[in-house]
């Protein structure tokens, strides 16, 4: 079939990629530097090199292909996969795991391919030298030292602009939606060290969250943070910042391996929307092939290459890659950190390609869930505001009735100072409140009944019937 022509733009960011010079001179050598997380991303442009060949695809070719035409990718996914076709063999030897490089569109590659190669896979992408993986059973049971999970040496980390950390240990009990619900948040970064020069102008930083777990993805981007410059302190806005309860809420793990993505990036000339339908196509790509696999234990392998595909296609887009990060997890692990619900943990991750450096700060928390029910309080004899001001407290709604002779009412036959919000009924003749209109004492009403009684439990938002009585009459 007829190939089509590479943009002059798209070859020029590859030849500055390839020959690690100009603008994405960065980016090439942290490609390189990573190259064994690359092995998603070769698939990727191989499954697309395939379509542009005219070869048919197979199941795997199929799933990602369609990941990037849901997300409306597609069209830049084909114009890179030209350039992928044209890469020479030494090059893709550069920038791709050994297997994945001699790739040709001729050669077809199936799911039971990716999963014969996986544990392979996994065990490359935690052998590299950006790479921690916490023994976490051991270190409970005492059989390995914490100093052993060892954070990579700042110097390795800046080579790659990338960190992967991985502690995982196995669920003691099945995951319960009524008593798990927990939020992961970053909830502000602070910028030690702007990219460049600094008196040559601030930077425009802004962040990708992605997370996988239980067969779903979910990504998100925050705000472009405008005239950010060395020692700034910056806050997320409420719906930013979401790893774990992206609706914006707390939310149950799943079971398993959970694997999130943080990514920081510099604005540039990049276009906001392609961002953000890049990185999804990305984690829907990987949910994909998890899926298919029927293995969650791949996770690792998978966030990790899901990382690195982010990082080649923002590139290409024209922004500029700082550093990211990527955390495996299970549900036991957070639970065995936190202690117990109700409580929380913060801990900060420093974001550096040794020329731009942030520190990100996350906090965890397990959220005990709402209540099913409240107690009623008692109120029998107390005066009718306050008692009023303690069923709302209880999360409860107060009706009041009125009984024996009333004094001070309004024109309209209510009782003076009476608020809507404590829901007034009069069922035994009007209604009457503590205050006066016209100056002078202060009648007091005391309760006199109540139903439910006081220790009952209800329903959250339940009523509350008060009786009360003008206490001096």
């Amino acid at each position: 079939m007829t190939t089509r022509p590479v943009t002059r733009a798209r070859s020029a960011i590859l030849d500055e990629i390839v020959g690690e010079r100009g603008k994405h001179a960065t980016l090439g050598r942290k490609l390189r530097a990573g190259k064994d997380a690359n092995w998603l991303l070769a698939l990727i442009l191989h499954a697309f090199a395939r379509k542009e060949a005219g070869e048919a695809p197979t199941d795997l070719d199929a799933a990602l292909i369609g990941a990037f035409e849901k997300a409306g990718f597609a069209g830049e996914m084909g114009e890179q996969a030209r350039l992928y076709a044209g890469m020479s063999a030494a090059t893709r030897g550069e920038l791709f795991p050994a297997g994945y490089a001699q790739l040709t569109p001729a050669t077809a590659y199936t799911f039971g391919d990716l999963e014969r190669d996986l544990p392979a896979v996994q065990a490359a992408v935690l052998a590299m030298p950006t790479s921690t993986d916490v023994d976490v059973a051991g270190i409970h049971a005492g059989t390995v030292s914490r100093a052993s999970a060892r954070r990579p040496r700042r110097s390795v980390v800046a080579t790659s602009g990338t960190e992967h950390l991985r502690a995982v240990e196995a669920d003691l009990a099945p995951a319960d939606a009524t008593t798990d619900p927990f939020s992961i948040r970053a909830t502000g970064f602070h910028c030690t060290d702007e990219t460049g020069i600094d008196w040559l102008g601030s930077d425009e930083p802004y962040w990708i969250f992605g997370s996988m777990g239980g067969g779903i993805s979910v990504t998100t981007k925050s705000q472009v943070f405008e005239d950010v410059d060395s020692g700034d302190d910056v806050s997320f806005g409420p719906g930013e910042g979401w790893i774990w309860g992206q609706s914006g809420g707390p939310a149950p793990l799943p079971d398993g391996e959970i694997g999130a993505l943080v990514s920081l990036w510099e604005h540039d000339d990049g276009d906001p929307t392609q961002v953000q339908n890049a990185t999804a196509a990305a984690f829907a790509a990987a949910a994909a092939v998890l899926a298919a696999s029927g293995v969650a234990a791949w996770v690792s392998a998978v966030v990790t290459g899901v990382g690195a595909v982010v990082k080649w296609l923002l590139g290409f887009l024209d922004d500029d890659h700082i550093a990211d990060q990527t955390f495996v997890f299970s549900r036991q692990t957070i639970i065995d950190q936190i202690g117990k619900q109700g409580q929380s943990f913060t801990l900060t991750r420093q974001f550096t390609d040794g020329d731009g450096d942030y520190t990100l700060t996350l906090q965890v928390s397990h959220l005990a869930p709402p209540p099913t029910t409240v107690t009623v309080p008692n109120v029998i004899g107390a005066e009718r505001a306050f008692a009023v001001s303690e069923i709302q407290a209880a999360g409860l709604v107060a009706q009041v009735s009125v009984q024996g002779p009333v004094a001070e009412l309004t024109d309209a036959l209510q009782p003076v100072g009476l608020g809507a919000s404590d829901a007034f009924l009069a069922t035994e003749g009007p209604g009457i409140g503590n205050g006066g209109g016209g100056g002078g004492d202060h009648p007091f009403f005391e309760v006199v009944a109540q139903s439910p009684g006081g220790g009952a439990s209800v329903a959250p938002g339940a009523t509350v019937h008060i009786t009360v009585r003008r206490g001096d009459l």
